[in-house]
């Protein structure tokens, strides 16, 4: 009966485990077919954040797009996405402008226009940084 018993955990595990493993390592692949290429920088005046527009090339399946996000100083850019502005076309099309008004609040100089698929206004636990969209004209 013990043995009967280890078997059937031994198999509910690799039931469970298997799978998971194999999420895990697909995500780990997939993600190494994309690159970020940074475009501007701007760093915050307390010099605790800065903030990032990259355009994100995931191969030829994927058209070009604008992304931003914000990530303390001392980190560098992950091979990841943006995590608070993501617009199709490249950064030359968008001009985007970044200027922080003061250590927690940046601006973002670009017309929002309904394309895009990721605007946050806020980034941060307890949202520390507060994002403003303005037009540039």
């Amino acid at each position: 009966m013990k043995k009967l018993t280890l078997v059937l955990y031994s198999v509910g595990l690799a039931i469970i485990v298997v799978p998971v493993l194999l999420l895990v390592l697909l995500f780990r692949l997939t993600s190494g077919l994309c690159s970020n290429q940074v475009y501007a920088v701007a760093v915050s005046p307390d010099s605790q954040y800065k903030a990032v527009v990259f355009q994100r090339d995931c191969g030829a399946t994927t058209g070009l797009n604008t992304q931003i996000s914000v990530v303390r100083s001392h980190h560098s850019l992950k091979n990841s996405a943006g995590n608070i502005f993501i617009a199709p076309g490249s950064p030359e099309e968008y001009a985007i402008n970044l200027y922080w008004s003061s250590d927690s609040e940046l601006n973002v100089m670009h017309v929002l226009d309904g394309s895009e698929y990721k605007v946050k206004h806020a980034w941060g636990i307890g949202e520390k940084v507060q994002v403003h969209y303005t037009n540039p004209t």
